[in-house]
Order: structure tokens, then sequence, then C-alpha cells
């Protein structure tokens, strides 16, 4: 029965292809971020999500901050959306 498989694969190919954030906007500068455009380099998992920074000193900025204040700066940028 191979046309049974067939719906799960397309199923898959339509997923969309863009990786998801936690955050539009960089937690570090407030800066605007496009979703398609953010290189790996400029993301951070945290407590399970993706989280995107506009340029490549926010990263670095963001590894210093304690969980307190990571969770601030992601509740401030969460409100701007």
């Amino acid at each position: 029965m191979p046309a049974a498989s067939k719906p799960a694969a397309s199923q898959a190919a339509s997923a969309p292809a863009k990786a998801k954030f936690v955050n539009t906007v960089c937690p570090i500068m407030g800066g605007r971020i496009d979703p398609a455009k953010v290189p790996d380099s400029l993301t951070r998992q945290y407590k399970g999500q993706r989280v995107a920074f506009c340029c490549a000193a926010c990263p670095a900025a963001w590894d210093k901050l304690t969980d307190a204040q990571k969770d601030a700066k992601l509740k401030a940028v969460s409100r701007s959306k």
C-alpha cells in the first residue's frame, strides 16, 4: 500500500521550513529580527526555545547574563511584538 505513505511525505514537505524563534526583536539591542535571515551563529537555545539576535555581539552578551536576566529580557521583547 504505497499510497498510504504518500500523504505523510507530502505533509512533511508542506511543513514550514522557517526556523521558529521565541522572539522577533533582539533581547539585547532591541532591533527587529527577520527570522528568515538569522544564521545559526546568531541564535541560542534557552529553556527549550530558540532565541534570535540582531548581530554577532548580542549572543556573547546573552551568554554572560544570568537566567533571571535572560527571562527579563525575553519578557520585555515579547511585550513589544
